[in-house]
């Protein structure tokens, strides 16, 4: 990795940039001016306290967009890029097998699954399958049991 970093006009020419919005374009510039996650929030997207833009900021700098510039600005190598993604990945509980694919899809892309090295050979991941939830049975609708005839004694009576 490269102490050199990329400049705001190199950036502006990048795909990566391109694709922000114009609140996002806004952002990367205020933050890069001194690296104020929370400052470039409150310019960019006219928030009217602090407490919000620090709230809202983190989103912004977990979103891929943002974080695909950064990483250019601050000359990151692909692997690097992929294993903070995968970091991200690994702490989402609600990580899908469509995901994991994708991970796995994007590793194989960018020719990263012979670089990463382990204790541990690095297997398929294999997701266990969550089991379908059988519909419940309709139950029948059950009758309260009858109650038994009262015997009927007639006596008579006479007067």
């Amino acid at each position: 990795m490269s102490n050199q970093k990329l400049s705001l006009e190199h950036l502006r020419e990048t795909p990566e940039f391109l694709k922000l919005t114009k609140k996002q374009r806004l952002w990367i510039g205020e933050y890069i001016l001194d690296y104020d996650q929370t400052r470039a929030t409150k310019v960019a997207y006219q928030c009217k306290s602090d407490e919000v833009a620090r709230i809202m900021s983190y989103s912004i700098v977990s979103s891929t967009k943002i974080i695909a510039v950064l990483n250019l600005h601050f000359n990151r190598e692909p692997i690097e890029e992929f294993l903070d993604i995968l970091d991200r990945a690994i702490y989402n509980r609600k990580l899908t097998p469509s995901q994991v694919e994708v991970l796995k899809l994007k590793a194989d892309i960018l020719g990263l699954g012979s670089k990463i090295r382990s204790k541990h050979p690095i297997r398929d991941i294999v997701l266990p399958k969550c089991p379908k939830k059988e519909p419940k049975p309709k139950q029948k609708k059950v009758e309260p049991p009858a109650e038994p005839p009262k015997p009927h004694h007639r006596h008579e009576v006479t007067f």
